[in-house]
């Protein structure tokens, strides 16, 4: 579905960002259905889509002090419906990976491990990363943040910030394997992250 363009969407976002309730209503009603048709594509749940879309214009209002630096809303969205339609198929990824695995395991296997403990590990994991990988990690994986919010984010490049990444997810990989996590742990580790990457 394709938008036009709100011929004075600069001058709503500038009073958005003033706190002018009437523009961001204006605002959520010319851009809701793009974000939640983008949504509903991706993910094929009207509910998740309903939800999602709702958490976007959520946080645009609770933040819209930073709303007179958006140069074109529409784009601005999408980026945020992506990343957060990405992060909660993952998530219901490593569930899926969790239930077949408990459905087909061996009966005297050990190797349990549910989501909340896959994110315990990889919270401790982060803990091993230097302070500037340990950021851009967290600013990507954690808040779905991309290459270039986080580069601004931080003033470094965009490889710099490529660079973190990598060496974080290889040293979080080796962190796993060293404190004699299976195999498991390992593939959930991946499909929990991979969608970012």
């Amino acid at each position: 579905m394709v938008t036009a363009a709100l011929y004075n969407e600069k001058e709503l976002l500038l009073r958005l960002a003033s706190g002018d309730a009437e523009s961001f209503t204006i605002l959520f009603n010319h851009h809701w259905p793009r974000v939640y048709s983008s949504i509903l594509v991706i993910s094929k749940s009207p509910s998740v889509a309903e939800d999602i879309a709702q958490e976007i214009f959520t946080r645009l209002w609770k933040e819209r002090e930073k709303a007179a630096d958006i140069r074109d809303l529409a784009a601005y969205l999408f980026i945020a419906a992506r990343n957060k339609v990405l992060n909660r198929l993952s998530k219901m990824e490593v569930e899926l990976a969790y239930q077949s695995y408990m459905l087909y395991r061996e009966p005297d296997q050990q190797d349990q491990v549910t989501s909340r403990e896959l994110h315990q590990l990889v919270q401790s994991g982060m803990q091993q990363l230097p302070p500037q990988q340990q950021r851009a990690f967290q600013l990507s994986r954690l808040q779905g943040l991309t290459h270039d919010q986080i580069a601004a984010e931080m003033q470094i490049s965009r490889a710099t910030v490529k660079e973190h990444i990598v060496k974080a997810l290889a040293t979080i990989r080796q962190f796993l394997k060293a404190n004699g996590y299976s195999t498991l742990y390992i593939i959930l580790f991946e499909i929990f992250l991979n969608n970012f990457f």
